[in-house]
């Protein structure tokens, strides 16, 4: 979140998620099978540093 980044991990193995999509907050990311829907990230936004 703190990067702004919204990351769809799949397919998972031995050595962990070998495929995987990162993009920026702001574009649609496609979230493959067995969802296959698009995520609209556009609302999302890193979260506010607190207050000290």
């Amino acid at each position: 979140m703190q990067e702004e980044k919204a990351t769809v991990l799949w397919a998972p193995s031995a050595e962990g998620y070998m495929p995987r999509l990162t993009k920026p907050f702001g574009e649609k990311t496609e979230i493959p099978a067995p969802f296959d829907c698009t995520l609209d990230t556009g609302g999302f936004q890193a979260p506010e540093a607190p207050e000290s």
